[in-house]
């Protein structure tokens, strides 16, 4: 596997976020998602809930890196993440299909 030293985009509106990964990336992983995450040109927003936490323990296991670390005060730090919200989040309107060997 690439060694993974970009960081990571988590786009979060009012209601949702989802984690940009580039599909190669996710066929590196073996990574299957639901249809609840989106898709536009080379990348997939991986819905908070279930796709983006799969990807993070995929990722974890195949680099042996933390992706989140755990604080004193017991909430995470996500040195590989950088968070883009917006009120009302872009990524909600990418609708390119999902490639079919990455579905569940």
């Amino acid at each position: 596997m690439k060694n993974q030293s970009d960081i990571l985009k988590f786009y979060e509106d009012a209601g949702h976020g989802w984690l940009e990964v580039s599909i190669s990336l996710c066929r590196e992983l073996e990574l299957k998602i639901s249809g609840y995450s989106y898709c536009k040109g080379e990348f997939l927003y991986l819905e908070e809930d279930c796709d983006a936490p799969a990807f993070i323990k995929a990722w974890e296991a195949t680099t042996g890196r933390e992706y989140a670390v755990k604080r004193p005060d017991g909430y995470y730090d996500r040195p590989l993440e950088t968070t883009i919200y917006h009120h009302t989040s872009p990524v909600r309107n990418y609708h390119d299909p999902i490639p079919a060997d990455l579905l569940k």
